[in-house]
């Protein structure tokens, strides 16, 4: 976390814009949300380099909701939504939603991950936006 103008700021979860309002994430993200920044407020950010201060558009959230079968245990169904305040994000396009069934197909086929995640273990280097190509191997009803 950095300070800056009076407020604490710093990366804590990747999501996706998929309407200008909405954002999907993790349901893990979500019920760390909704457990450390239910009375300061989260925000979505669309930013350059935190680590510089950029930060090019954002929104508050308004609502963090978890899937309703997520299982915390086994991880199943880690997917959750952000409600942004207002008209959301409108400086950038938001990213069409995949809904395609996973099929045998896939297997073999690259899929690009995308995030701002830490490399390991109490690690404090999660402001830098990485990619991966990674190729599925197997699937089933939870997890690719």
């Amino acid at each position: 976390m950095a300070e800056r103008g009076g407020y604490f700021y710093g990366s804590y979860c990747s999501g996706t814009l998929v309407e200008d309002n909405w954002v999907i994430t993790a349901a893990h993200c979500v019920a760390a949300i909704n457990e450390d920044y239910s009375s300061s407020g989260a925000y979505f950010v669309i930013r350059g380099d935190l680590t510089r201060g950029e930060i090019d558009d954002y929104a508050q959230v308004i609502d963090a909701i978890e899937f309703p079968s997520w299982n915390q245990n086994t991880m199943a169904g880690d997917i959750g939504l952000l409600e942004l305040s207002g008209f959301g994000i409108r400086s950038i396009d938001p990213m069409p939603v995949n809904d395609d069934n996973v099929t045998n197909g896939w297997v073999g086929d690259d899929m690009r991950l995308v995030g701002f995640g830490i490399t390991r273990d109490n690690s404090n280097d999660g402001d830098v936006k990485r990619t991966a190509d990674v190729p599925v191997w197997q699937y089933d009803s939870a997890f690719i």
